[in-house]
């Protein structure tokens, strides 16, 4: 038995633990940093062509939802879901004019995130939207503020 011990507490030392480690005690988790809550600016470049697509705001709130607060093109009102998955925050819903959302974001400090987006028509029946049909962009938040906008309405 003291050879046992003897030889953990040794492979523990050179591994470069200490003896009085607590074996059984987790390890903390990475510090994981969450965007900010509030108003977020949004521009979205559309992949190919590469070219400026849209600027919208966004609010994004504490329970996990968001909502669109301006969208130049005269959107109707979008709302959604995101959640925090590792450093990134995964973001879907709708905005408005029968338009699916979807984004991956890296969250790169509480006030800046980028990242992927894809904007689709749900409705393939649905000739409104012809020339938004299928949408990849990259898109750049930048955080405005704490206080959100009014939905659209």
């Amino acid at each position: 038995m003291k050879i046992i011990v003897q030889a953990v507490l040794t492979l523990s030392l050179v591994a470069g633990s200490t003896a009085h480690a607590d074996p059984m005690k987790p390890l903390a988790a990475p510090l994981v940093t969450e965007p900010g809550k509030g108003q977020w600016s949004v521009v979205v470049t559309s992949v190919a062509p590469k070219a400026p697509f849209n600027t919208i705001r966004v609010c994004l709130t504490a329970d996990h939802t968001w909502y669109n607060t301006v969208q130049p093109s005269g959107s109707e009102p979008g709302s959604g879901k995101w959640l925090m998955s590792g450093s990134s925050l995964l973001w879907r819903g709708n905005m408005g004019q029968n338009l699916d959302d979807a984004a991956v974001l890296h969250v790169a400090s509480a006030s800046s995130m980028s990242g992927p987006l894809m904007q689709w028509v749900k409705d393939t029946t649905d000739t409104t939207n012809t020339a938004i049909d299928n949408v990849f962009a990259t898109s750049v938040w930048t955080y405005v503020s704490a206080t959100c906008d009014a939905a659209l309405r």
